[in-house]
């Protein structure tokens, strides 16, 4: 990896690239320590990660040892500079602590799964299980954040457009055999809520997005009943299928808790 000086003014710490953004506390503190020890060009203590994709440098890895040598007044810091775009950054930074440095915390893993899921050009190009590989994490994980991520931007009443294939975890091209979340509400039924907001003098948007959600946890409990009627669990399997049920069921009903609350 090329190495090279960036202005530190120039480079972009961005929440939706990172998933650890620690800035302050004890290891900033340490490291801007051993800088103000001697360790004046930063070089020491290993270098970032930047990715440049022609007009904005988006930090992908460092983000402690660049804040440190920030604090320091190091205004040209050396990092490894590649060129990539944003996604490149995004899928770099998700999995950069993976094997080596301190590992990610459960809420951070959960932001990387968010970050990774919002970024349409690696949603539409890796399957939720090469996602999941990059990250170290399960599967599930990443499904549920798919799912969130589709309610929380869905506003006409349909589901986004899948492409055709999708890269694996293996690396190699699959079909796209089923969409990360079911069809929405038909347009009337989205059109019926917004007129009954309309009527009751509340936001029609907001009832548009309630009746999405609805329609999604009808359907999530529709396929669970047809999983269980089919009798093809053990009484083991049965039981940690209908708790995993209840973990993805809780993102839909904390929503649609929201949304009322917005209604009255």
């Amino acid at each position: 990896m090329p190495r090279a000086q960036v202005n530190m003014k120039d480079l972009v710490f961005s929440e939706d690239v990172l998933p650890r953004m620690i800035r302050s506390g004890p290891i900033v503190d340490e490291y801007t320590e051993i800088l103000r020890l001697g360790a004046k060009d930063g070089t020491e203590m290993g270098l970032g990660v930047v990715f440049h994709d022609g007009s904005t440098f988006w930090v992908a890895d460092g983000v402690k040892r660049l804040t440190g040598q920030q604090r320091m007044g190091i205004t040209r810091p050396w990092v490894n500079l590649k060129k990539g775009s944003k996604a490149d950054a995004v899928w770099y930074a998700s999995g950069a602590n993976r094997e080596h440095g301190v590992r990610l915390t459960n809420k951070e893993k959960r932001q990387a799964a968010d970050n990774l899921v919002a970024n349409k050009s690696i949603a539409d190009n890796f399957t939720d299980s090469a996602m999941a590989a990059q990250i170290g994490v399960s599967e599930g994980i990443v499904r549920k954040a798919h799912q969130v991520f589709i309610i929380n931007t869905s506003a006409d009443g349909g589901s986004p457009a899948v492409p055709a294939t999708k890269t694996g975890r293996d690396g190699k091209q699959h079909p796209t055999t089923s969409r990360p979340a079911g069809p929405g509400p038909t347009p009337k039924a989205v059109e019926k809520a917004r007129k009954q907001a309309e009527a009751a003098g509340t936001d029609p948007d907001v009832a548009a997005q309630k009746a999405q959600i609805e329609h999604l946890l009808n359907g999530l409990q529709s396929w669970a009943n047809k999983v269980i009627k089919a009798d093809c669990l053990s009484d083991d399997q049965r039981e940690t299928f209908r708790t995993t049920l209840d973990d993805m069921r809780g993102p839909f009903r904390d929503a649609l808790d929201e949304l009322q609350e917005q209604l009255r």
